[in-house]
């Protein structure tokens, strides 16, 4: 034992007949606290040596934002406990590497009594609690994935969307029976009435052209004269005017309606480019995901080139159809200064790959003060120093104007309806070239009949052919 050691003198109980403690004594880790100016060093990740001159002062949230955030908490927590705080950097987080057996970062700071604590905290990991203690949950490290939402149009079919599969069956039975009425009754109409505009019988293409002049509103040059056939096409325009009128008016509202991606699978088969956050940490979780979906995600859209900066990545989600893995807090901070309301309010967030994993504060094994910081830091949350700590680099954007913006409507929206267009002139095309073929094989077939020669035979043996000249009478 050291002689220049100071004792500190408290009092335990007082002597009586029956020995009695203090009332006013606490738990050992609350009389104990206050650790009389001891010298300590605390680990903190630094990806920018300017952040050192901006711990305190809230500035470029965007910028190590979560060593910021724990900076304070921290801080007051060595003010709880009486302690001179040195800051020592590290440059990773700290992982293991299997082929020298070692580990690196704050996490061998740690482990190796350098510091103390872990300002910073990292998340929890099963090979990371083995070498070191975790005593706390700091403020959430919230990673995910942000996006302005793309329109209903990237995702599903518009012009299928309107109407519910019920729909579309009741739709084509009505087409069917309206199909066999005008065949029937067009038909007998051609044959009894001589003033009908059309001779001749109808064919059930003949039907289907002025079944889908109905449908498209465009009416029809075959016009029925019987009091039957003008009461059935009455009815088969009116019943098609409200079925048009449905179905054009939900496509208008749809082509300015947005989608919100909600999974990883519907976020893997849409249109969307995907990204993620350039930091020390990010490339390591995002590629070393044990979950199938995720492993999925990264293999198909991000993959070893899909990592951004942080103004990049925005810059990207601002022009849209990309979602951008990074750090929330840094992307609300960007989204409130360079983004318009209308695009804030097609802001949409979608969990992350570090969903589930949250930053603990690290002690040394077997750490003496392990109990004492883990007290402090609870009293630290109960006040709310933390949460305000936190808030005031986490501040969501607001929607103001939601719904004022209008979209022109581009080659995405029009992509099937072309689709369909350029699908019947092929299939026109074809058809053609299958007729043109026919007719020039037929032409052929009958040129080769004509230049055969003439039999002769029964001409010889007829004695009513006369082998003599035709005589032409001019008179």
């Amino acid at each position: 034992m050291h002689l220049c050691w100071k004792f500190v003198w408290e009092d335990f109980g007082f002597w009586n007949s029956t020995f009695k403690k203090s009332p006013v004594l606490l738990h050992l880790s609350d009389r104990r606290h206050d650790l009389n100016g001891t010298n300590m060093n605390v680990g903190f990740l630094f990806d920018d040596n300017d952040t050192w001159n901006h711990l305190e002062d809230y500035k470029y949230p965007r910028i190590d934002t979560f060593t910021k955030q724990n900076y304070l908490t921290i801080k007051a927590l060595m003010e709880y406990c009486n302690i001179n705080m040195t800051i020592v950097s590290a440059d990773v987080w700290g992982y293991y590497n299997a082929t020298t057996k070692n580990w690196n970062g704050l996490v061998e700071k740690v482990r190796s009594n350098e510091v103390q604590i872990s300002g910073s905290s990292p998340f929890f990991t099963a090979q990371r609690f083995q070498v070191v203690d975790y005593i706390k949950m700091q403020n959430p490290l919230t990673i995910q994935f942000v996006m302005k939402r793309p329109p209903v149009s990237s995702v599903y079919n518009l012009f299928t969307l309107p109407f519910n599969a019920n729909v579309w069956r009741c739709l084509g039975i009505t087409i069917l029976i309206f199909v066999v009425a005008i065949y029937i009754t067009y038909n007998w109409e051609s044959r009894t009435n001589i003033n009908f505009s059309q001779k001749g019988s109808f064919s059930f293409s003949d039907v289907i052209v002025v079944i889908s002049e109905v449908m498209c509103q465009q009416g029809t040059l075959t016009v029925p004269e019987s009091t039957p056939s003008r009461i059935l096409v009455i009815f088969l325009f009116t019943s098609f005017m409200f079925i048009y009128s449905s179905y054009s008016a939900y496509i208008t509202v749809v082509l300015q309606s947005t989608f919100k991606i909600t999974s990883y699978h519907t976020l893997i088969h849409s249109q969307m480019k995907v990204g993620a956050m350039n930091t020390t940490y990010m490339p390591y979780y995002v590629s070393q995901s044990e979950s199938k979906i995720e492993a999925q995600l990264y293999k198909k859209k991000i993959g070893p080139k899909g990592f951004y900066s942080l103004e990049e990545g925005m810059k990207k989600v601002q022009s849209g159809f990309f979602a951008f893995h990074c750090e929330i807090a840094a992307a609300f901070d960007y989204i409130s200064k360079e983004f318009t309301e209308h695009e804030t309010c097609r802001i949409q967030t979608l969990y992350g790959y570090t969903e589930h994993m949250q930053g603990y504060t690290m002690v040394p094994k077997n750490s003496a003060y392990k109990k004492i910081f883990k007290v402090g830091l609870m009293r630290i949350e109960e006040y709310g120093i933390q949460k305000r700590n936190y808030y005031r680099y986490f501040r969501t954007p607001k929607c103001y104007v939601h719904g004022g913006e209008f979209q022109s409507v581009g080659l995405l929206e029009t992509f099937n309806a072309f689709m369909l267009l350029i699908g019947g002139c092929s299939i026109s095309f074809v058809l053609w070239m299958v007729e043109v073929a026919r007719y020039r094989r037929a032409n052929r077939k009958a040129n080769q009949e004509s230049m055969k020669p003439k039999s002769t035979k029964g001409e010889k043996n007829d004695p009513q052919v006369s082998e003599s000249p035709e005589v032409i009478d001019f008179e």
